[in-house]
């Protein structure tokens, strides 16, 4: 039995050598939760607003980004502008980061095109499925999500 023990402990770290890393998921959400959003829109930033209640913006209390939207993708049609609630958060169980403060560096570069997986949100604002997850760069990583999505949709559709 001692043997055994010895084997297992000197050969796991040789075992984990060969090991690859995992490549991150295209959406960390499912499709379905992502592409069944009420709406899919590309979009380009253009600013940043605090939500009506009087409460400094903070990790629990995001600003509303304000967006213009360029394409309607899938789903309800959205206003040409629109008020996106901006999570810094997946919308899983989080903590706030220990230290973590709001700065304009957070939000995204001005002019910057982003798809948008939108649900409505309380106060005619929109949110995005998922937090982080519904809110994608323009860019190869958003194509093979709209790829995902078009399948999810014609599924859907049938």
């Amino acid at each position: 039995m001692r043997n055994l023990f010895i084997l297992i402990v000197t050969t796991l770290p040789l075992l984990s050598a060969f090991a690859k890393p995992m490549e991150e998921p295209l959406l960390p959400a499912s499709p379905d939760e992502i592409c069944g959003s009420d709406s899919a829109v590309e979009a380009t930033y253009e600013s940043y607003k605090q939500r009506a209640s009087s409460d400094p913006i903070s990790y629990f209390n995001p600003p509303l980004a304000v967006y213009r939207v360029t394409k309607q993708l899938h789903g309800v049609k959205t206003p040409e502008q629109i008020a996106v609630m901006f999570q810094f958060d997946d919308g899983s169980a989080c903590i706030e980061e220990e230290g973590w403060k709001f700065s304009e560096k957070l939000m995204p570069e001005k002019g910057s095109k982003w798809l948008l997986f939108l649900k409505p949100g309380s106060e005619g604002e929109f949110n995005t499925s998922r937090g982080t997850s519904g809110r994608i760069p323009i860019g190869e990583k958003s194509a093979s999500v709209l790829e995902v999505c078009e399948k999810v949709w014609n599924r859907t559709a049938k």
